[in-house]
């Protein structure tokens, strides 16, 4: 069986975690046993779902370190961003697929360690009310996972992107309401929610095409998580019945 592994530095470091996090280990861990995933799944999807940024490869790792601190420093992204974050039982689901890819095949970004759906990134606020007020009242999503398909590399790009197609109305209704609602800029001009399971050498994603793993798995998410330009996340309940 695969077996992820778990960096010295993070082991140590879970020692220092609150009850938060061993509460959460208490929850999830008897299912990663009985339905047999990776080890380390477990400390890997309770470490995200407190907000802890480790992760199981180096490139990751150098991204969570500049993102904290990037957020220490004040430093800005171009856009703020607000996503889905899948709950922990099927992020470890999301983990496991992303695990069946031999670290060869993986780009300089390796596996996605925070398994999620983007709802609009590009956004100009910097201000979580401005989204929470358009939010708010909208109906928890419903979001249902279907096929693994890529994101093709670019001229200007060395990966492939490997993901999960995500069937949601409520997902593009919301994206909607935020395009319609603020001012942003669009990276990306048609919406096409999914979750990324890993960043792969370019030309190698179509082999990672097609699998079905998570073919039909559905979840209704509670609330939005927005990111700003800088500084920390707010999570954002979505109220509507």
């Amino acid at each position: 069986m695969f077996s992820m592994p778990r960096p010295n530095a993070e082991a140590a470091h879970a020692s220092r975690f609150t009850d938060k996090f061993h509460r959460c280990i208490g929850h999830v861990q008897p299912s990663m046993h009985k339905y047999g995933y990776p080890k380390g799944t477990d400390y890997a999807i309770c470490t995200t779902s407190i907000g802890y940024k480790g992760s199981y490869t180096p490139a990751a790792q150098s991204r969570a370190k500049k993102r904290r601190t990037q957020e220490k420093l004040g430093v800005s992204y171009d856009y703020s961003s607000t996503q889905v974050n899948l709950p922990p039982e099927l992020a470890a689901k999301v983990a496991k697929l992303a695990a069946k890819i031999p670290d060869h095949h993986l780009a300089k970004d390796g596996r996605e360690n925070d398994p999620h759906v983007t709802v609009k990134y590009g956004l100009h606020t910097q201000n979580p009310r401005d989204v929470s007020r358009l939010v708010s009242s909208a109906k928890p999503p419903r979001v249902t996972l279907g096929r693994t398909s890529i994101f093709p590399g670019g001229p200007d790009k060395d990966y492939d992107v490997v993901k999960i197609d995500v069937d949601s109305p409520e997902l593009h209704s919301l994206n909607a309401t935020l395009s319609d609602g603020l001012p942003h800029t669009d990276t990306y001009p048609v919406y096409k929610p999914h979750v990324t399971v890993a960043y792969v050498k370019k030309g190698l994603g179509t082999q990672y095409a097609g699998r079905r793993d998570l073919d039909g798995a559905s979840v209704r998410a509670s609330h939005l998580t927005f990111s700003p330009t800088k500084g920390p996340r707010v999570h954002i309940p979505l109220r509507g019945a």
